[in-house]
């Protein structure tokens, strides 16, 4: 037990890399393709959970690799590993940082826990860590002995080419089985737990860039005055004095279009309409008064006409990503509010459907994901909960 961290040593990069938070490094991980066609989909009115369900069989078959890879390596590298097992995931967790998850989490995966489960079962007790795992224990003992009076015994063995080329393999019992499968059950939990979230941070950034990049604007990180003057450019998430828009434009000099985005569906009517009254008509920027304008981009507008009204009232526009090739309905409404041109607020929907599958092949989306975005939580506190 002298090794209080084994689980960040045996975890191999490549997974770890999926439970950061780098959005960047997140899409390397993935495969900018998939990505591409994800935003792809959703530019053309396919909803966001259908094209991220395979992203996220994706990521755990990955996930569940570097775990099978973990223990592998821990039950050819450390003795008495799998006996030792649930106290080897203890010591992880007490010697971790709480708020890193490639280091809590497998850990947690290996003794049947996700990170809800450990603080509501065991509330983050060590007094209870010993009794649970001691518990845990004779439960899979308990389990293998049914297992092995209703299906016999079993050895299967494990190792990469070379290991079993050179005679150097294990050899998995039940109980080896039975761990693996706990702990990739246990991740499954996790991660479907925890990827709407993270998805929804993802892929606001990446679609609304894409749509203003599509849109004929230029990204830029950090607004200047000079942008200002200019027009034609476009940056993400940023931070008025009262509330934080997730996108904005200035179509032209001095004037600008905040954007909020959200794959909110009907049910949340009620974050829709505060999303609508989240940005003044006119703000200050160094002593310039700026005109603005406001569009909201919801997945579906709810059954009421009170979503309406309040965009009326706010002088907002709503955009519903479930329309097919929604872009050019934001493209006609900005042309009746913001006197904006664009050659897609003419295209019908095949010509529409080429120009996006062209266009979008041209597009950087790393531009949109500097290394301080995170995915599992908000820099900046919102007053909604769906996302």
């Amino acid at each position: 037990m002298k090794d209080k961290l084994l689980f960040s040593k045996l975890m191999p990069e490549s997974g770890r890399a999926l439970l950061t938070s780098s959005g960047q490094e997140f899409i390397k991980r993935l495969g900018i393709e998939s990505v591409r066609k994800t935003v792809l989909g959703i530019l053309k009115g396919e909803n966001l959970r259908t094209q991220t369900e395979f992203l996220t069989r994706n990521r755990l078959c990955q996930l569940s690799a570097a775990l099978i890879d973990l223990y592998l390596r821990g039950v050819k590298s450390v003795d008495c590993f799998s006996d030792n097992l649930f106290q080897h995931a203890i010591n992880q967790i007490e010697h971790s940082k709480r708020s890193e998850k490639s280091e809590q989490w497998p850990a947690m995966w290996f003794i049947g826990m996700t990170e809800k489960q450990f603080q509501n079962i065991l509330r983050s007790n060590k007094q209870n860590y010993t009794e649970y795992t001691s518990s845990l224990q004779s439960t899979i003992q308990s389990a293998v002995a049914s297992i092995q009076k209703d299906l016999g015994n079993l050895k299967m063995t494990l190792g990469y080419t070379e290991d079993i080329n050179s005679g150097h393999v294990v050899e998995l019992s039940w109980r080896e089985i039975l761990h693996l499968a706990m702990a990739i059950g246990s991740q499954t939990l996790a991660i479907r737990g925890s990827e709407k979230a993270m998805y929804g941070k993802l892929f606001e950034r990446l679609v609304l860039g894409t749509v203003f990049t599509l849109l004929g604007f230029k990204h830029v990180e950090i607004p200047e005055k000079k942008h200002y003057e200019k027009g034609g450019f476009f940056w993400l998430s940023d931070t008025s004095k009262e509330r934080e828009s997730d996108g904005t434009i200035v179509y032209a000099p001095w004037k600008i279009a905040r954007f909020d985005i959200g794959f909110i569906g009907r049910g949340n009517s009620e974050v829709t309409k505060d999303k609508l009254t989240r940005f003044a008509n006119q703000e200050e920027y160094k002593g310039k008064i700026l005109n603005s304008k406001t569009f909201v981009i919801v997945d579906r507008l709810p059954n009421t006409s009170k979503t309406i009204e309040s965009a009326k009232r706010g002088n907002a526009e709503v955009v519903q990503m479930s329309m097919s090739f929604w872009i050019r309905d934001l493209a006609q409404r900005m042309k009746k509010t913001l006197n904006f041109i664009h050659p897609i607020q003419a295209m019908n929907e095949s010509q529409i459907r080429d120009y996006l599958t062209t266009e979008i092949e041209k597009i950087n989306f790393f531009d949109f994901l500097s290394k301080n975005v995170v995915l599992e939580k908000r820099q900046h506190k919102k007053n909604t909960t769906s996302r």
